[in-house]
């Protein structure tokens, strides 16, 4: 990644979310370009929001590329292109950045996490592996926590918006098809999702 500025005078482009990564710590957004193909940059969900331009995007690895230059403003936009806010890269004019997907969902988790004090990240995989009826290999480690399970139940806790999306907190209740083991998962999701297992952002087990 080149830690320099593009060149670029003073612009506003319209831009409006494609996809987040967050393994990769970054949103990747379509920018509208009159006249000409949209092309799609990046903003980190993580410390100073930079703003870059990319790589292979929006279907490859989405490498990023130049950091874009601070007169440029980019306008916020919905699916449909509505303006709902403003960012950039420059922090004098922008001091608070646009609030990332990542803390749409954080922020919503925070409204009720008192409710469930028992959802945790950690801890799981040895619970799940201690119903195991024997010693396993690392395979069989890997399909007893993620292979032999069935959803029976979904529950919508709250609901939330980002970019004029709607937006689910969900818990899922599970139960293991080989033993007896039940818990419940809690996730970040679209309301009207028919995969129950796609999720926006895993908030931790209950077990």
């Amino acid at each position: 990644m080149k830690q320099q500025e593009t060149r670029t005078g003073p612009k506003e482009f319209k831009v409006r979310l494609h996809h987040a990564d967050p393994g990769y710590c970054l949103e990747v957004w379509e920018m509208l370009r009159d006249g000409k193909n949209n092309v799609y940059i990046g903003r980190d969900d993580f410390g100073a929001h930079l703003w870059y331009t990319l790589r292979d995007a929006p279907d490859g690895f989405c490498e990023r590329d130049y950091i874009i230059s601070r007169s440029v403003e980019f306008i916020i936009c919905t699916a449909d292109w509505t303006p709902i806010g403003r960012d950039g890269n420059d922090r004098e004019r922008f001091a608070e950045p646009y609030p990332t997907w990542a803390e749409a969902c954080e922020k919503a988790w925070k409204r009720i996490r008192k409710e469930y004090p028992h959802v945790t990240l950690e801890g799981f995989d040895e619970w799940i592996e201690s119903f195991a009826p024997q010693i396993m290999e690392a395979y069989e480690k890997r399909n007893w926590r993620n292979i032999y399970k069935k959803t029976v139940d979904r529950k919508i806790l709250c609901r939330f918006n980002y970019l004029g999306e709607e937006m689910v907190i969900t818990r899922l209740s599970r139960k293991h098809t080989k033993c007896k083991a039940r818990w419940y998962e809690y996730f970040a999701q679209y309301p009207n999702i028919e995969n129950t297992e796609r999720y926006l952002k895993f908030y931790g087990y209950e077990y």
